[in-house]
């Protein structure tokens, strides 16, 4: 009977003694899970941007009838109608300036940016007969845009976008004519144009964040500036004469660019 007694004694005093240890226990919690913070392309940003133009410069020659020789057949007094083009290329970089507002995964923007280049080409016709040759000569300069952005980020931090607007640059054109043979009858003539173009241009671009200030991408852009229309009249130089003659230099160009973008905010 005592011994059944000590028992049921100590069953009851562990048991009194259990809920005071476990309260006495340190607490353990586990840490919630890191809030992941997604990139926001709202706001200003500025940055720089280089890579390659090439261009195509479309020449539409036309010279009148009536001259007494040179540039169609020789001696020919029908007139000449023909086409030429120039491929200028070459480096393109300069600057850029934005804002974007982003709202869901849709990103509308403007841009504004301005380029150097000096892509030159020189094109022409040399006549078998005398040797009389016709030259054409296109430089285009510098170039800048305005534009809107429409764009759409697929993961977080990336960023694809169509573009299009305003464009405007400096071209240069030139074309000459000269009669190198016979003797005496040797001369030649030209006229240019250096002048600041207005015109359009269409692209698209992809840009990834790689921390909240910066950003890199890459552009395409096709850019149609206006043409220009320079002309000769008819004209005798060493016995020679020259038939009035017109030609329209017709601007578009290439551009794919790396661009790199601070965003302040």
């Amino acid at each position: 009977m005592m011994r059944k007694f000590l028992l049921g004694g100590v069953a009851f005093v562990v048991l009194a003694m259990a809920p005071a240890s476990a309260a006495d226990m340190p607490a353990v919690y586990k840490a919630a899970p890191a809030a992941v913070t997604l990139h926001s392309w709202t706001g200003f940003y500025l940055g720089a941007n280089a890579g390659y133009s090439w261009t195509r410069t479309g020449i539409d020659y036309r010279q009148a009838p009536g001259a007494v020789g040179n540039f169609g057949a020789p001696f020919d007094a029908s007139g000449l109608s023909a086409p030429f083009e120039t491929t200028p290329r070459g480096f393109i970089g300069g600057g850029q300036i934005g804002y974007n507002h982003q709202m869901g995964a849709v990103v509308v923007g403007v841009e504004a940016d301005f380029a150097w280049r000096k892509a030159t080409g020189t094109t022409g016709r040399t006549f078998a007969t005398f040797g009389d040759q016709l030259t054409f000569n296109t430089e285009q300069k510098w170039v800048g845009t305005v534009r809107g952005r429409l764009g759409w980020t697929p993961a977080n931090a990336w960023l694809v976008y169509a573009t299009g607007g305003l464009a405007y640059g400096k071209v240069s054109d030139q074309f000459s004519q000269a009669v190198v043979a016979p003797p005496g009858f040797a001369g030649s003539r030209s006229i240019s144009s250096d002048s600041s173009k207005l015109g359009w241009t269409l692209g698209a671009g992809t840009e990834y964040a790689f921390s909240r200030a910066w950003s890199l991408g890459l552009e395409y852009l096709y850019i149609k500036l206006g043409s220009q229309s320079l002309s000769l009249p008819a004209q005798t130089i060493n016995k020679v004469t020259y038939a009035a003659t017109n030609a329209d230099f017709n601007h578009s160009s290439h551009a794919l660019r790396v661009k790199l973008n601070y965003h302040p905010n």
